[in-house]
């Protein structure tokens, strides 16, 4: 009798220390996934001051780049459709969210940075403050991104191995796209850049950046 709720009292405490424990690593992973969302609020606090930013910067480079039209188009329709930061587990809106700022920090950079090779640009000196405002704002995007992407990647690593991806799956815990780091964007900037000097051209250059 003694031996038979010894083993009762053995499996119960067991039962119950699984159960306990599944809680517990459940709610982290909710925790993880709570985190990572909240980052999504600062990363739209620079986003819309980007918005805010920039209309004036393309309405000025649109004067005098007239070989970039497509880029200024493309830009102007970028900043018209800005879409709407997605709330809790809304991973497929997240995406577009994030795709959206991706390109369009992507054609900004490479138009501020090719800017200063027309010679009409010194002829619009309030240019320079508003590049100053943008790539100062951009710093601040650059900060959120940091947060966001290191909040993804411990949401990544919480829910990689067994048996953390079956209890990832019963709470809805899903892993999230990372943010594309502007310094990827000015990079391949940078490169055309370069290729356009290297070969001592016009500034007639269009930029590949879908």
């Amino acid at each position: 009798m003694y031996e038979f709720v010894t083993t009762n009292l053995i499996i119960s405490s067991c039962v119950a220390i699984f159960i306990g424990g599944s809680y517990l690593w459940m709610r982290h992973l909710i925790k993880l996934k709570e985190r990572a969302f909240a980052t999504v609020s600062r990363l739209d606090v620079a986003l819309q001051k980007r918005h805010r930013l920039t209309p004036e910067i393309v309405q000025i480079v649109d004067k005098f780049m007239h070989d970039q039209r497509d880029l200024v188009a493309d830009s102007i329709a970028l900043l018209l459709e800005p879409p709407v930061a997605p709330a809790m587990n809304e991973i497929t809106l997240l995406r577009r969210y994030l795709a959206h700022a991706e390109k369009l920090g992507e054609i900004l950079h490479f138009m501020c940075a090719l800017a200063p090779k027309y010679s009409a640009y010194a002829e619009y000196p309030e240019l320079d403050g508003l590049l100053d405002a943008f790539y100062a704002n951009e710093r601040e995007l650059a900060d959120a991104r940091y947060a966001y992407n290191k909040a993804v990647a411990n949401l990544r690593v919480g829910i990689a191995l067994f048996p953390a991806t079956l209890y990832a799956q019963m709470v809805g815990v899903r892993e999230l796209p990372q943010f594309e780091g502007q310094e990827a964007h000015d990079m391949r900037g940078k490169a055309v850049l370069s290729e356009m000097d290297s070969e001592e051209s016009s500034v007639d250059i269009t930029y590949k950046y879908l």
